[in-house]
């Protein structure tokens, strides 16, 4: 079985994501949110009576402790295999997910929406929950008036368009917390009072774009957000994220002050899911599990994590208006192509390519062809379903420098609200133009994306900024690590934005992954790491759900 791989700048490098990541997004519209991206781990063992093969959301790692008791007391290993949501959602789906007998996502919600998602279930319990919340610091909401209280989502909206809340948020068209976040607000701000409907999008985009202008921090997971605020919290006062996960976080040595918008939020209810594919032993050992999971004092432990369960504790004081789950593939679809499109702040991408004369032949075809998966428009013939979302978007910017062993070539794009399609067709002209040949100068040519991003930024400092370097091969020509470390420490200190614009990796063929690993933590970016037969594609389309 094939799995994503995103990893953390501070982890070794290993397989990334699949090209199907792309082709799931608009059934599913979301991801979970893993601390440390999808663990790629190895094939489930064969089915025994006493072990359940669980496709997890690798949030639940905190639960581990939890399950060791569980196995002790009813006989039956809870064995989990950590990928995204909408991942492994699809593997459903499409009957892929043969080795496991049962899932443990955040929601059940969108698996609903496809097809054969429902007739793969055979049963179902919600274990536990946790509630999309909007965590701020306490000086802010003191500030705000909100100590004690729960703003309502015009209030949110209101402090983010005047700049007084300034705010970190996933990316909904890669993340379980960004898209339910995003469907909370819409359904909310919409004033209907039902299940948010595709015509209440466009009614409700003018209020969703001067909530955005609050968003000063974006991540593809909530692990990579949480990395980044806890790094650096200058600039950003809030993060909406799951009430579990914001309820350890501090700002200015307080804790935030975790509050649920009293109009409304959507949970995570954390289903245990039977597959239907799964054995009458496997039906079993479900049960025994369930069982154990739902028993007082397994809840208590449960709640220990910070997620409400039926035995109270600390995270379960305040009650939560619940809003719907949009119930048509069409609402889905058009809430995320008005957020990619016209919703969400615009951004910068500056792309650094290594095509040195190692990338000659397959090498670089695979790169040429990852690239131009980008310039796809929504539709097109040939193009797998929602592969339009992650590609470049209306207000944005396409920035590359080709290198070797010096930069050979540099384009910049503007991608054209009025011809998108052109825009894009002329972006796929450019690297279809690339060619391999040289030494390698990885640090001197990241130096020189940098200044790029860097100008921009200081240019307009609302914008989000970031580079993306990809790689097959190690340092051979110009400066080494240290000039490049040296140099951005120079340019912090005279006071440049180098801490707003992160270095997400792509680790190819020979690439040093020690040294791109160092590269990406120095920038507050990630590694993503693609084997020679890996999908290159899946990998950068995983990374736009980080621009």
């Amino acid at each position: 079985m094939r799995t994503s791989r995103r990893t953390s700048a501070r982890d070794t490098p290993r397989r990334g994501a699949l090209a199907a990541l792309a082709a799931a997004l608009v059934l599913a519209g979301c991801t979970s949110d893993p601390a440390r991206g999808a663990e790629g781990a190895a094939t489930p063992s064969g089915p025994r009576a006493d072990v359940l093969r669980v496709l997890a959301g690798s949030e639940l790692r905190d639960v581990e402790p939890v399950l060791a008791g569980v196995a002790e007391r009813t006989g039956v290993r809870v064995e989990l295999t950590y990928t995204g949501t909408l991942e492994g959602t699809q593997l459903v789906a499409d009957g892929a997910a043969a080795g496991y007998d049962a899932t443990w996502f955040p929601s059940n919600d969108h698996l609903a929406l496809l097809d054969g998602g429902r007739a793969a279930v055979a049963r179902s319990e919600d274990v536990m929950s946790s509630p999309v919340a909007l965590g701020v610091a306490h000086a802010t909401a003191l500030e705000l008036g909100w100590v004690g209280r729960s703003p309502t989502w015009a209030e949110v909206v209101d402090a983010a368009d005047d700049g007084r809340l300034r705010y970190g948020m996933t990316s909904p068209v890669s993340s379980n917390s960004g898209f339910a976040t995003l469907v909370g607000a819409a359904t909310a701000l919409s004033g209907t009072g039902t299940v948010l409907a595709e015509q209440d999008v466009a009614a409700v985009a003018g209020q969703l774009r001067r909530l955005t202008r609050g968003h000063a921090l974006t991540a593809g997971s909530t692990g990579f957000l949480v990395e980044r605020f806890t790094a650096d919290p200058r600039g950003v006062n809030a993060l909406f994220g799951y009430e579990s996960v914001l309820r350890p976080l501090r700002a200015g040595g307080e804790p935030l002050d975790v509050l649920t918008p009293s109009d409304g939020t959507l949970t995570a209810e954390y289903p245990l899911t039977l597959l239907r594919s799964a054995g009458e032993e496997q039906g079993r050992a479900y049960d025994a599990v369930v069982a154990d999971l739902l028993s007082e004092p397994v809840q208590r432990e449960l709640a220990a994590t910070g997620r409400r369960t039926t035995a109270g504790g600390p995270a379960a004081a305040a009650d939560v208006y619940e809003l719907p789950f949009p119930n048509r593939l069409s609402t889905v679809r058009a809430l995320l192509s008005a957020w990619q499109s016209e919703i969400k702040k615009p951004s910068d991408v500056v792309f650094a390519v290594d095509t040195s004369g190692s990338m000659d032949g397959e090498r670089l075809t695979q790169l040429q062809g990852a690239l131009a998966a980008l310039t796809v428009p929504d539709g097109d013939a040939g193009g797998a379903p929602g592969q339009g979302l992650l590609a470049f978007q209306a207000r944005e910017n396409v920035h590359y420098v080709e290198f070797a062993d010096a930069v050979k070539s540099r384009g910049t794009f503007a991608v054209d609200p009025a011809d998108r399609v052109g825009s894009l067709a002329r972006i796929r002209e450019w690297t279809a133009s690339l060619h391999a040949q040289g030494g390698t100068a990885i640090h001197d040519s990241l130096r020189v994306a940098y200044e790029e991003a860097l100008s921009v930024l200081e240019a307009d400092p609302e914008r989000f900024v970031s580079v993306t370097l990809f790689t097959d091969g190690e340092n051979t020509d110009g400066g080494t690590l240290a000039d490049f470390r040296a140099w951005h420490a120079r340019q912090a200190a005279a006071g440049r934005p180098v801490a707003s614009v992160p270095t997400f990796v792509v680790v190819f063929g020979e690439a040093d992954p020690a040294e791109t690993a160092e590269l990406a933590a120095l920038t507050g970016g990630e590694t993503f790491a693609a084997g020679e037969a890996a999908a290159l594609a899946g990998v950068f389309e995983e990374i736009r759900g980080y621009q």
